[in-house]
């Protein structure tokens, strides 16, 4: 009988122990996607090629607070919209960037979705679904080169 009950109490110590590990991993991260992002390279599609921006163009991407992000061409704020960045229960699952636009030849709202290849404090990488994807890659820009809103 005290085998069966020392047998409980670890058995109910290992489950303890493994629910707080799991509330642990469930805990919501701070947001790295907030903050200003500059294009440094895309391409891809049929030739897969990704080619460096020229030093003339400028895209940025900033992602502010409540889900809300700017685009920006050049200096000039071109859009406006909100974005998600899911988070995957699964870690074997492709982590979504949804970004919401107008930019379609109805002018009708949807939300674009990218595969997030990297998401670092210093590097963004996504691409479009599917075959031949289309690659963007991304650079943190420091507060003092960013884009004012």
């Amino acid at each position: 009988m005290i085998r069966l009950v020392r047998l409980c109490a670890l058995s109910l110590l290992a489950l303890s122990s493994l629910n707080a590990c799991h509330s642990a991993a469930d805990e919501v991260q701070p947001n790295i996607l907030e903050g200003t992002w500059q294009l440094t390279a895309s391409g891809g599609g049929i030739t897969g090629v990704v080619s460096k921006m020229p030093a003339n163009i400028d895209y940025r991407l900033v992602f502010g607070p409540n889900n809300t992000y700017y685009r920006y061409e050049n200096g000039t704020l071109r859009e406006t919209s909100q974005y998600q960045l899911p988070t995957t229960a699964d870690v074997s699952e492709q982590q979504q960037l949804l970004l919401k636009t107008t930019n379609t030849p109805t002018g009708e709202a949807i939300f674009c979705s990218y595969n997030v290849t990297t998401l670092s404090a210093t590097e963004l990488e996504f691409m479009t679904p599917g075959g031949c994807p289309m690659i963007y890659e991304y650079t943190r820009l420091k507060s003092s080169e960013t884009v004012q809103k």
